[in-house]
């Protein structure tokens, strides 16, 4: 199977290729990357976008290190470049974008490819699709061939020559196998209409003036844009390394014949009396570098590859012009800009494969839940010594989609390597695997700096491979030790943590921020979550640790069940109205629902910085006494409890400030403290029955 990177294939010639090799080749994969400008169109593919061999990559190939993890992660062998600036009329106001796309776009290519093939190039390919404007003008006779020598007169045709050039000093200095074809105009369907032909359809049925440049006597070759995709495929398979083609199509035509032919075929499948539109023509100072003519001599295409144009141009404009007046409301999504809104609307909800570590626990098992609600896939990382296997199959009971499972110590740094090699697909990662207790960790802290802080450089090593990198770091708020007001807020000093726990989570953001400083591809959000307690509505899933309750609420119910004697509260000569802890208690499900929010942020790339951090909570501090009492008003249990020693590490009141949370990622808790008491309740009675 060969893989072939298409470059720009959601444009005007790169759909129309990308669509015959997807149909034409079933056991080719087609990558098709385009960073979706203006012109990057995926509406133009809508027909192939469920194909199994044709995949698409959101990509500027200016990004030199997410070009070659495509290289890489596609394993492409052959690469068929159409991405450029391609107007001239914009290459003059903005010189700039031309040179840094069409000249250091194609050096990111031509370097990915040699790095990723190193000096194995058999059945390797770089072609490079150029234009005829590299050629610059001709007089009224002869045509440009193959040996024509390159005179550029525009930004865009000079930042061309000098991409093609680039191409060729890669052959000769590398050895890499190349071949380049340098073209005529193109017109057909689905042209973006700052084009001659498709603008002055648009403008003559929509009785708007006709622009033209000069007396309008500069002459083109016109080419239909199906044969020059039947060109390329033809050179790509058969074409000889190191060799220029050109392709023309023996259409040359003057700006004001072509234009009174538009004319004259709008009015009559209009309907409108007989080049009626003829007065919309009008005269305008013709622009600067605006060669005379091209005109393209393809005999060595012809003769060697046996190609030549299908169409005459009279044909092919009755075909174009009837496809835009039958398809007016692509023009009109066009004109209106809301074609852009189709790669959020329908690409990015395609299933992402999102990996979630920890994801058989308490927090990590309602988030899987969350996510596949959601159309993603999902699979999960546990090494089971805090949950247990059985919650795959509570998940399967809920969604009724059985996620995929690896048992998996992150510690071991071999075992995650090994992963995503066979994983190289992930879009996204979420990662929740850790030691969670605050007085476990005062006790252990060893334990929790190896499994906290191992674990978390080992994943993101990895995921700097990826293609896709974007990182859920599930945080806690324990990194603003006893903050110097509340509500807590994003912008509080991060102070010197109360537990190894908490100082765990400060150093692991620091490592996520450092980290994304060094690599900008890297899209992170940390969550700094408050206190979650509760269960899934369904009491299918929820917290159920393994020996002694470390948090609260586990223990409250187990307490309310029998299976403890009593509950200690830790500390009752705190400085709050009760003396007890304040906590700001979030029910789980609300909790889950962030985390999928912000990977929904980072998939469809909203988020402003490559590291952000939200507080997750309620916004409202409840102290342990009122969890107590609030348990007994919705359950009627009366809990039988004892106040005891204070437990190091534990501070005395912390709630978050959620408005960035709201305000940004669109997410707020809508369920209450007795909701969350009410469903953990209901959870542990079915466990226990």
């Amino acid at each position: 199977m060969k893989n072939i990177l298409v470059t720009g294939g959601a444009g005007f010639i790169g759909s129309h290729l990308v669509r015959l090799l997807v149909n034409k080749y079933p056991d080719y994969h087609i990558i098709n990357m385009d960073v979706l400008t203006y012109a990057g169109n995926l509406i133009n593919l809508k027909d192939i976008e469920n194909k199994k061999n044709y995949s698409f990559v959101k990509c500027n190939i200016c990004n030199f290190e997410k070009v070659k993890q495509v290289f890489k992660k596609h394993k492409i062998d052959s690469v068929i470049h159409l991405a450029a600036e391609s107007h001239v009329d914009r290459s003059i106001t903005d010189p700039f974008s031309f040179a840094q796309t069409n000249v250091m776009g194609t050096l990111s290519l031509l370097q990915s490819a040699k790095e990723c093939w190193e000096t194995d190039f058999k059945n390797k390919m770089f072609y490079h699709v150029s234009t005829d404007e590299v050629y610059g003008s001709l007089s009224k006779e002869g045509f440009f061939t193959e040996e024509s020598a390159y005179d550029p007169h525009s930004p865009y045709s000079a930042s061309k020559a000098s991409s093609d050039h680039f191409v060729r000093a890669f052959a000769d200095t590398y050895g890499l196998p190349i071949v380049i074809s340098n073209c005529s105009n193109n017109y057909g369907p689905y042209q973006f209409p700052e084009k001659l032909i498709p603008l002055f359809i648009n403008n003559i049925v929509n009785n708007k003036s006709l622009p033209v440049y000069g007396k309008g006597n500069n002459v083109r070759d016109w080419l239909f844009v199906n044969d020059h995709a039947r060109a390329i495929d033809i050179i790509f398979h058969k074409g000889k390394l190191g060799d220029t083609y050109n392709i023309g199509g023996s259409n040359q035509w003057k700006n004001i014949d072509l234009i009174k032919l538009l004319i004259s075929t709008v009015d009559r499948l209009l309907g409108r009396e007989k080049d009626s539109s003829s007065k919309l023509i009008t005269y305008v100072d013709d622009r600067a570098g605006h060669d005379l003519r091209y005109a393209i001599d393809f005999t060595k295409l012809k003769d060697e590859l046996d190609w030549k144009p299908t169409l005459q141009f009279e044909e092919g404009i009755e075909k174009t012009v009837t496809w835009y007046l039958n398809n007016m409301e692509w023009m009109e999504n066009i004109n209106s800009g809301d074609y852009k809104d189709y790669y959020k609307k329908n690409m990015a909800t395609k299933t992402h494969k999102i990996l979630v570590t920890g994801g058989l626990g308490y927090i990590g098992s309602h988030v899987v839940v969350e996510l596949q609600n959601k159309g993603f896939g999902v699979v999960i990382i546990d090494d089971l010594s805090n949950s247990s296997l059985s919650v795959l199959d509570r998940i399967v009971g809920i969604t009724g989609i059985k996620p995929v499972f690896e048992k998996i110590d992150l510690k071991e740094k071999k075992s995650v390597t090994d992963f995503f090699i066979r994983h190289e697909d992930i879009d996204g990662v979420i990662h929740f695997a850790a030691s969670k207790a605050v007085g476990e960790s005062v006790n252990n802290p060893l334990k929790y700096y190896e499994n906290n802080i191992h674990s978390l450089v080992y994943l993101l090593q990895e995921i700097n491979k990826l293609t896709s990198q974007k990182l859920i770091f599930s945080s806690s708020c324990t990194v603003y030790g006893q903050a110097d007001e509340l509500p807590i807020s994003e912008e509080a000093q991060i102070k010197e943590p109360e537990s190894p726990y908490g100082n765990t989570k400060k150093v692991g953001e620091q490592i996520i921020k450092d980290t994304c400083s060094a690599n900008t591809l890297l899209n992170t959000i940390a969550l700094r979550y408050f206190n979650p307690i509760g269960a899934h509505e369904s009491a299918t899933i929820g917290e159920l640790p393994i020996g002694t309750p470390q948090n609260l609420v586990p223990f409250v119910t187990q307490t309310g069940i029998g299976l403890r004697e009593k509950l200690s509260i830790f500390g009752n000569d705190y400085p709050t109205p009760d003396g007890t802890c304040i906590r700001d208690y979030i029910h789980v499900v609300d909790l889950a629902k962030a985390h999928a929010i912000a990977m929904e942020r980072l998939l469809e790339e909203k988020n402003t910085e490559n590291y952000e951090v939200y507080n997750i909570g309620t916004g409202k501090g409840s102290s342990v006494l009122e969890v107590v009492n609030a348990f007994k008003k919705v359950t009627g249990v009366r809990l039988n409890y004892s106040f005891a020693e204070r437990r190091a590490g534990d501070i005395i009141s912390a709630y978050a400030d959620t408005k960035k949370a709201n305000r940004i990622l669109g997410w707020k808790s809508e369920l209450t403290l007795k909701d969350a008491l009410l469903s953990a309740w209901k959870w542990e009675k079915k466990i226990r029955s």
